[in-house]
């Protein structure tokens, strides 16, 4: 089921697989807050919930709210996008420790490259959430009408200024 209501400027997709709430007419930019959606993992383990909410990492329900939230985007026909998945994955395990979460956003779109995106996933086995965004609603968030891969996007809170730079310079050195 998909439904727009515009004249609340909130976007709502009510799939199987996707939630979220956005200002439909803008484009995220620099500074904004983390808007709150939840996807479907990729992959699951028995041992893991289906569904993933950034919330759950920054918001009211966080039980170890994140300092750094990284947002990766990747899709299965994108070379690039899986050099930079291991770089992203080694960053994980470097700064998790001083705070840093990660959520991958896939935005493979059809059955074939969905089915790609999770043999990668399951081969590289990642310490952090694979999510399916097949509808670009979360994508269409920061790319609007075309995809930009690979992208990330680092939100900080309440982080020091150097952790803040090493991050920012890690995360530059590794897109390809």
């Amino acid at each position: 089921m998909f439904c727009m209501l515009i004249e609340f400027s909130v976007f709502f997709v009510l799939e199987n697989d996707a939630w979220a709430t956005f200002e439909s007419d803008q484009l995220a930019k620099v500074g904004d807050s983390v808007k709150q959606f939840r996807l479907k993992r990729l992959v699951q383990a028995k041992s893991e919930s289906t569904y993933v909410s950034v919330e759950d990492y920054v918001g009211s329900r966080a039980t170890n709210p994140a300092k750094v939230l990284l947002l990766g985007f990747y899709a299965s026909w994108c070379a690039p996008c899986q050099k930079e998945f291991v770089h992203i994955q080694a960053m994980a395990k470097k700064y998790g420790k001083d705070g840093l979460s990660v959520l991958i956003i896939d935005v493979d779109d059809d059955e074939v490259g969905i089915k790609k995106a999770r043999t990668f996933v399951k081969k590289l086995k990642p310490t952090f959430p694979v999510l399916s965004d097949k509808h670009h609603i979360v994508a269409g968030h920061f790319f609007g009408k075309s995809l930009n891969l690979p992208s990330i996007y680092l939100r900080c809170f309440h982080v020091s200024a150097s952790l803040r730079q090493r991050l920012k310079t890690t995360a530059a050195a590794f897109s390809p």
